[in-house]
């Protein structure tokens, strides 16, 4: 995933991450981020991590990102849309 970001965005990752990284507990829930990818264009992701390093065989983090632009592109469309109508609707 870092291969794909901008070093800005590479850092904001790597921050989100420190908390796991110093043995705080990760939420079993994937979050969604907004990174600038290196060709300039906005991407959302959404990670999850997991502390495995008391496991014999990874013993690191593991970190899982999808893109999801396309889901978070679609559903502000949808938000958006329903805002309009509903504007519509008290007018």
């Amino acid at each position: 995933v870092k291969e794909l970001l901008t070093a800005e965005s590479v850092a904001a990752l790597e921050r989100r991450l420190a908390p796991i990284a110093a043995g705080r507990t990760p939420g079993r829930e994937p979050r969604t981020y907004e990174f600038i990818a290196a060709d300039g264009s906005s991407r959302h992701l959404e990670v999850l991590a997991t502390d495995l390093r008391s496991n014999p065989r990874i013993r690191g983090l593991c970190v899982v990102a999808r893109d999801v632009t396309d889901r978070v592109d679609s559903q502000r469309e949808r938000d958006a849309l329903e805002q309009r109508q509903q504007l519509a609707t008290r007018a």
